[in-house]
């Protein structure tokens, strides 16, 4: 009786993992022009556009800087207008 239920605990034969090489058919050569990358973690990174020194891109970037102020305050402002609407309707909020 024992034996039949140490039976159902076997799993299975000991898996042993089949060889299977990969193709260098499969391999593509580098391009010639390859070029390993070279991480600069020493470059600018707050006002990465100064690296240029050019002064109508960095006055472009200072208007686009206070647009996206704007832009961003008239999300906000859209996103909460449904629970604005809302509160008006149930009177929670009156229209003044």
């Amino acid at each position: 009786m024992i034996m039949l239920l140490l039976s159902g605990c076997m799993v299975g034969p000991k898996y042993s993992r089949p060889g299977a090489p990969a193709s260098p058919a499969f391999k593509e050569p580098l391009p010639e022009d390859w070029k390993q990358a070279q991480p600069s973690d020493g470059v600018i990174r707050g006002k990465w556009w100064e690296l240029y020194n050019d002064p109508a891109l960095n006055a472009l970037e200072e208007q686009v800087s206070v647009s996206n102020q704007s832009f961003l305050a008239a999300e906000a402002q859209f996103r909460a207008s449904p629970g604005i609407r809302a509160n008006r309707a149930r009177g929670i909020i009156s229209d003044h």
